[in-house]
């Protein structure tokens, strides 16, 4: 809470302030009625003519200034009419109800009103040449200034007009801001006056007295404060002095009654021992009758003569009968003081009057409360404000108008919406008022990612990014590398060339005046310089426009995000490609564009090589490591592209795969594209965005992409994870809101305000509008300039992170973070241009709900749009046909299609494929199916999944055909054979629907089929008579027929693993087959299936799956078991012992050792080598068909205690040597590795 006390103290005489109460009105919340005390002349009150008063001389009921007058402070004011009839200066405001006239020469310095109550025609204020008005003018009907200077804003009422100099702030056409005048102050009922006269110099005391007549060079000192009666004044002659002796007294004021006129001719006033003419107030109920020289004032002052001193008078005269007139004759006279009159104020020339009011009144008390706080959830806090002061009025205002009032501004208690100061006034009737004022701040949750630019745009080369982080060099972090890529004290940039400067530029920055290194190549005919560069030196480059188009943070790119097998093999069915056709993969290479590969700590992708997640040394199925042709240079990442690569060797597990890093810039990863091409990749799949690359055009990536895809390489990216969080429109301009220049888009309405509501998290805003990038080589940059700001629900601007765009590119980038769950607002804006261009901006980061206007709901952009990749959507692994799930569920972020590129859509996404499968590497997402092994979400996880689908594809046209597909022939190949998932045919959501890998396959090649078993109707003694038997198996085909002793039946196939056949009446034991004949030009598809017999014995599955354990890291391996079933019963149920199943024993291979570190390991479990020689081993394998299924080793954190032991030193030894406690469970640690257990916790400790 903050007092602000008023500038001056108010001292009061009780029983003459009872009789001064009076009522004050008010307006609206924001314009109180005006006090009769905020005026430093008023005359005539709004009963003026009529009623008790006299009328007065012309001009009438007014204020009237004479030549070489003054005003210092306050208002001038009337019902009627304020005029000057010479050169007057007033400071301070001019107030009339009904009109004002004002002569050459005048200067006024603040607001000008005249409420023309009559309704003239004529103009209702006029003022002469040469007038000088600082302030608003608000008239109530016509204006004419014949010359000057008018600085405010200039506004009068639709019908009427204005004359005069251009106003600076404006000639605006509306309803005049009107003040509600003051009520005058109450007439006093005075005490009787005395019987005494005065007619000579004398010492007088609170009392009554008769008349005063004083005939010059008299003094009369009124001794003390108190109150003073007399019937009349009357002096002449030189002039007589008024001596105000406060005699030290810090209260109490002098009161002065007048019953009749008061004519003090030539006067001077002073003050002895103290005092303020603040405490100075005289009343006179005079009519002017008692007065030969002027009948209509009540109240006179002549100005003094050349020979004399100037006239002088002090405090406050209150004249409700009739007129004030002073300065009359020639001279000079001062007022300090007011003068307010019921008729008329008449001020002759050579009048200076000073505003020094008497208050009618004490100062109340004001309480404004304590400081209070709006946040996202309290968006209203009602305000405390008290005054222990009888009949308190109460009047709320904002500091700078920021505050927001939802109701009860009039109020002690307030409802307020908005940050901000405000300010108390507490009022009492007679004009006193005390304020206080109380802070309501905003404590955000939408907060922006680094410090804004005070208006939410900047005009410098290095943009509103850079400048920022200049600006707060030390004080902005971005460890998730959201915005920067920070190194040290340096940030990875792009410097953006002017054509033709290029090299020039680079040699320039590479010099130590400005210190870029660890430049990254873009690319041939780039002219983006990328690199790392002293922060301290960023505002340099704002020195180089002839070099430099714009400066930018090398925005880092999006992921659109698993001992593992992916659970989309069996979803998509390419499990039926590598058992049905023994398709593996081999002789097609892999390239994966992601972040990383193996950045996190203790070498990862050795794990999942031991594991056999991966390819390389040691896998007994793949022994060729992965190529990284380029790991992420900037620290760690999330190694999604190891995840990648996981799930692709899982399909294929034979494939060649390579990795290259994609997160480095555009350019670079376009490199990055043409760098696989040449490492020979048939196959090339990323999962990459860049915020910066075109919505609406072909940028560097794109281009690579389809450069690569017309010399071979199928192209898989993913979709994206933003699903429908776009908005896209053309701009519709509109009146921008105060503050901002330019025009700003109308949603639909008139509504300039998008509502949008937001969850915690991280958010990236990209507006972009079809315009030229200059970072590409189109023409001369963007012609128009775009802007995107956050606004509270009142629309007032949060902030912006805005550039002057043009000659540049056209993207805007809005960071910030969200605290909690609330709503705000998009204001879009054109602060340059003026076609009604096509924009689109996309929620890149967040979870954001668009709640109105939704319109051209898009997310797949950049090279995801690219005609030469096939983009791939994502829908749930266990929300597909598998799972009963027909059609399938696209996952809710998997991002829309339908942008215009070139005035064309292009059919976006091109098909789905499943996400939400196990690998490996954890991304901190849910174990949906709590088997302790993390599961990746998104279009990340759908692409490769895609891809490994075409790896097989490819191996098997090579194989069948000696050729391989193109991109057009793969994507019609997947288009005929997919499952439709929404609308019939091709939708912009998922695309043609569902990648079915076996549909695809079995399009042009058959599978070699395999039987299980012969299944017999209950009751048929096979070989007695025909009878219909079922054959279970796998990898048939419409085209398979049952062979009966090498001859086929007539054959029913129900699906791929199921077919019936008649079977003859036969003797002995006949052979069975299936034969599926070759639909390829090489005929080596289908063929003849494994042979069964009626009569064989039908063995039994037993499958050995390894239990999963965990330990702590350091703790010894924990002891391995096994779950063992028969046909999917426990082996328990069977009655059987392990031995009597054939096992022996089982044992376990893990690449974990106690001190391996955090992860998932492999545990598999195998049996003996079975002899078939001997008798024992080929009976159990002519009964059981044994299978083995690995688990997982979980190795987690050891839980350590670290205390540092107590040290002592002498004052001056050097500190050091400090010795730790630790303190860990090492109940499970080998007896034989405690000590060294201890020692390396120390050793890693003091490395640390």
């Amino acid at each position: 809470m903050r007092k602000n006390p008023l500038p001056f103290g108010i001292l009061k005489n009780t029983s003459f302030l009872l009789l001064f109460l009076f009522t004050a009105f008010y307006g609206n919340a924001q314009s109180p009625q005006l006090r009769i005390t905020d005026f430093v002349l008023f005359g005539g009150n709004a009963n003026c003519p009529n009623g008790a008063q006299t009328p007065c001389n012309s001009p009438g009921c007014a204020v009237q200034l004479g030549s070489s007058s003054s005003v210092s402070g306050g208002s001038v004011g009337s019902y009627r009419l304020v005029k000057t009839t010479g050169t007057v200066t007033i400071t301070g405001n001019v107030y009339s109800g009904g009109t004002v006239q004002l002569s050459n020469g005048n200067k006024v310095t603040g607001k000008i009103t005249a409420a023309n109550s009559t309704a003239i025609t004529t103009p209702a204020f006029t003022a002469g040449s040469n007038s000088i008005f600082s302030g608003n003018i608000d008239i109530n009907g016509n204006i004419t200034v014949s010359g000057g200077t008018v600085s405010g804003k200039v506004t009068h009422p639709s019908g009427t007009t204005y004359t005069g100099p251009t106003p600076l702030g404006g000639n605006i056409v509306g309803n005049p801001s009107l003040p509600l005048l003051p009520d005058m102050p109450p007439i006093s009922i005075f005490p009787s006056s005395g019987v005494t006269d005065i007619t000579t110099s004398k010492t007088i005391t609170p009392g009554a007295y008769r008349n005063i007549s004083l005939s010059g060079n008299k003094t009369i000192t009124l001794s003390g404060p108190g109150t003073y009666i007399f019937k009349s004044i009357k002096n002449s002659g030189s002039t007589n002095n008024f001596v105000f002796d406060f005699k030290g007294s810090s209260t109490g004021n002098f009161i002065i009654y007048i019953h009749g006129d008061a004519n003090l001719c030539k006067v001077s006033a002073s003050m002895l021992n103290g005092g303020s003419a603040t405490r100075i107030f005289t009343e006179v109920h005079g009519n002017g009758t008692g007065d030969d020289d002027d009948p209509t004032a009540s109240f006179r002052i002549a100005n003094g003569s050349s020979s004399n001193s100037a006239t002088k008078w002090l405090g406050t005269v209150w004249a409700p009968y009739a007129a004030i007139n002073i300065g009359s004759g020639t001279g000079n006279c001062s007022i300090t003081g007011a003068l307010w009159s019921g008729t008329q104020v008449n001020i002759q020339s050579g009048v200076s009057i000073i505003y020094a009011p008497f208050l009618l009144c004490s100062t109340p008390n004001a309480k404004a409360g304590n400081d209070k706080s709006i946040t996202c959830d309290i968006p209203t806090v009602t305000l405390d404000g008290s005054s222990t002061t009888a009949g308190a009025q109460y009047s709320w205002t904002s500091v700078g108008g920021t505050g927001v009032f939802v109701s009860g501004a009039n109020t002690a208690t307030p409802v307020v919406s908005a940050a901000g100061k405000y300010v108390l006034q507490v009022s009492v009737n007679g004009g006193c008022s005390a304020t206080d004022t109380v802070v309501v701040t905003d404590i955000p949750c939408v907060i922006p990612y680094y410090p804004p630019p005070a208006n939410g745009k900047v005009g410098n080369l290095i943009g509103a990014e850079l400048n920022s982080l200049y600006l707060n060099f030390g004080l902005v972090t971005d460890s998730a590398k959201t915005i920067f890529i920070l190194k040290g004290d340096s940030v990875m940039i792009d410097v953006i060339s002017r054509q033709g400067q290029f090299a020039a530029l680079l040699s320039l920055l590479q010099s130590s005046n400005y210190g870029i290194t660890d430049l990254i190549d873009n690319g041939p005919n780039s002219g983006i310089i990328t690199g790392k560069y002293p922060i301290a030196n960023l505002r340099k480059l704002d020195s180089l426009p002839i070099l430099i188009d714009y400066c930018r943070p090398l925005f880092p790119g999006i992921n659109n995000t698993g001992i593992a097998t992916t659970q989309g093999d069996a979803v998509m069915r390419t499990d039926f490609l590598r058992n049905g056709y023994k398709l593996n993969g081999d002789s097609i290479k892999v390239g994966v564009i992601s972040d990383s590969y193996n950045t996190l700590a203790n070498n990862p992708a050795s794990t999942d090589v031991s594991n056999g997640d991966l390819p390389g040394t040691g896998n007994p199925v793949n022994g060729t490591p992965v190529q990284v042709l380029g790991e992420y240079p900037f620290g760690r990442r999330s190694d999604e592209g190891r995840a990648m690569l996981q799930i692709i060797h899982d399909i294929a597990p034979k494939a060649t795969l390579a990795f290259r890093t994609g997160f480095v810039s555009p350019g670079d990863m376009a490199l990055g594209i043409r760098q696989l091409k040449q490492a020979s990749c048939d196959v090339i799949v990323d999962d990459v965005t860049f915020i910066t690359e075109p919505f609406f055009r072909d940028g560097v990536v794109t281009q690579a992409v389809n450069e690569v895809s017309q010399q071979g390489v199928t192209y898989f990216t993913s979709a994206g994870n933003f699903g429908n969080k776009a908005y896209e429109s053309n701009f519709n301009a509109t009146a921008a809101p105060t503050g901002i220049i330019g025009s700003a888009h109308n949603f639909g309405g008139g509504d300039i305000f998008q509502n949008i509501s937001l969850k915690p998290g991280t958010y990236t805003i990209v507006l972009q509008w079809d315009d030229d990038f200059y970072s590409l080589g189109q023409g001369t940059g963007t012609q128009n300039d775009l802007d995107i700001y956050l606004t509270n629900n009142s629309g007032v601007t949060l902030f912006g992170f805005n550039r002057n765009n043009i000659g540049g590119d056209p993207v805007e980038v809005l960071p910030f973070t969200v605290t909690t769950n609330t709503q705000t607002n998009i204001l879009v804006t054109r602060n340059s241009g003026n076609a009604s261009v096509r924009f689109k901006y996309i929620i890149y980061r967040g979870d954001a709900t668009i709640n109105e206007f939704n319109s051209g709901e898009s997310t797949i952009a950049g090279h995801a749009n690219a005609e030469g990749a096939i983009t791939i959507g994502a829908a749930r692994y266990n929300k597909t046909e598998a799972f009963g799930f027909t059609p399938p569920l696209i996952e809710s972020f998997s991002s829309y299609g339908g942008i215009f590129i070139n005035n064309a859509v292009r059919n976006k996404p091109d098909f789905t494929a499943p996400d939400g499968i196990n690998t490996s590497v954890g991304f901190g997402a849910l174990d949906i199916e709590g088997d302790g092994i993390p599961n990746f979400f998104g279009t990340s996880a759908a692409a490769p999944h895609a891809a490994a689908v075409a790896v097989l594809l490819q191996q098997a046209r090579k194989r069948y055909y000696s050729q391989s597909y193109t991109t057009d022939e793969l994507k019609a190949l997947l288009r005929n054979t997919a499952q439709d998932m929404n609308t019939p045919g091709f939708d912009f959501v998922s695309g043609y629907g569902f990648i079915k890998a076996e549909a695809a396959i079995q399009a042009f090649a058959d599978a070699t089929p395999s039987l299980i078993k012969l299944v017999i109707p209950q009751g048929i003694t096979p070989g007695a008579t025909a009878f219909t038997v079922t054959v279970q198996g796998n990898f048939l085909s419409d085209s398979t027929k049952v062979l009966f002793r090498g001859q086929p039946l007539p054959t029913t196939i129900i699906n791929d693993s199921t077919a019936t056949a008649e079977i003859p009446a036969f003797s002995g034991n006949p052979t069975i087959q299936a034969y599926t004949p070759p639909k390829t030009p090489s005929g080596i598809d289908g063929g003849l299936s494994n042979t069964i017999k009626f009569f064989d014995i039908v063995k039994k599955n037993v499958r050995i799956v390894a239990d999963n354990k965990q330990k702590k890291y350091g703790e010894k391996i924990p002891e391995f078991t096994s779950t063992v079933t028969v046909d999917g019963l426990p082996f328990e149920a069977t009655g059987l012992s392990l031995p009597e199943l054939g096992i022996d024993t089982i044992y376990y291979r893990t690449p974990a050792t106690s001190t391996s570190t955090v992860n998932n390991y492999i545990i598999q479990p195998r049996l003996k080598e079975f002899d078939t020689l001997s008798p024992a081993d080929a009976g159990f394998l002519e009964l059981y068909n044994y299978d083995s299924v690995s688990g997982v080793l979980n190795i987690s954190r050891m839980p350590l205690l670290i205390a540092p032991r107590d040290t002592s030193f002498n004052y001056g030894d050097k500190i050091g040597g400090f010795q730790f406690n630790y303190t860990y469970d090492q109940s499970n640690i080998a007896d034989e590795e405690k000590t060294v257990f201890a020692s390396s916790l120390n050793q890693k400790h003091i490395q640390v």
